[in-house]
């Protein structure tokens, strides 16, 4: 062999690998991915708490607040201090009370016996009301009873006025009072209970803001 064929020769050996080396190569298949495991959704619970708006009990507020009254309610709740009544007349009294407790309880039998039938009466009067008013009587309000018809005002001059002296009508009002004080918001927790309950992360919040208030209050002083 010539040496000037020499590089002839390499140029055919080289060129086929060059060849070769500009091919594209294929891509790595892809790795398969495994389905992952659905995770199931915590459900967080929450907490809640017995709350009373406070705009349902502004008259409470202001009946504590207001002297006559209150010491009405406390001499209403406590022993006088002076008690001008006798042994015998603490036996006369618990004896008439225990008659008035048996009294109470047959007339409450009564009464429960007469409002299942009103209740099973009204019931099969509305079933079988026509179809135009039984959709307007189930969806209608239960109207309040009438000021006029309440025991209160219906029985007081038979009951209250003529038998009660003036101290005892006296007692009898403010017991009526407080009891409305205790729960002047009976009918809105009847109509509205969710009012009345308030959840764990509020009820932190205002108890801080109670504290924030009760502490500048007490800087001020």
């Amino acid at each position: 062999m010539k040496f000037c064929e020499l590089p002839i020769l390499l140029t055919t050996i080289i060129r086929p690998v060059q060849i070769c080396s500009q091919i594209p190569l294929r891509k790595a298949p892809k790795p398969k991915t495994k389905p992952k495991p659905k995770q199931q959704e915590t459900v967080g619970v929450t907490r809640y708490y017995p709350y009373i708006p406070p705009n349902l009990i502004v008259d409470t507020v202001n009946s504590l607040k207001d002297k006559e009254s209150l010491s009405e309610i406390l001499d209403l709740i406590f022993s006088p201090l002076s008690p001008s009544d006798t042994i015998e007349d603490r036996k006369l009294y618990q004896k008439a009370y225990n008659i008035y407790q048996l009294y109470k309880k047959k007339i409450k039998e009564k009464y429960k016996e007469r409002e299942s039938y009103v209740k099973s009466q009204m019931f099969d009067a509305i079933e079988n009301l026509p179809e135009n008013l039984y959709d307007e009587t189930v969806q209608s309000e239960t109207e309040p009873i009438p000021e006029e018809l309440t025991f209160q005002k219906a029985y007081r001059e038979q009951l209250i006025n003529k038998h009660l002296s003036d101290y005892e009508i006296e007692k009898l009002d403010t017991f009526r009072m407080l009891m409305y004080l205790r729960f002047p918001h009976t009918e809105t927790k009847l109509k509205n209970p969710g009012l009345f309950w308030l959840e764990e992360k509020k009820m932190i919040s205002r108890q801080k803001q109670a504290s924030l208030l009760s502490r500048k209050s007490k800087s001020k002083n």
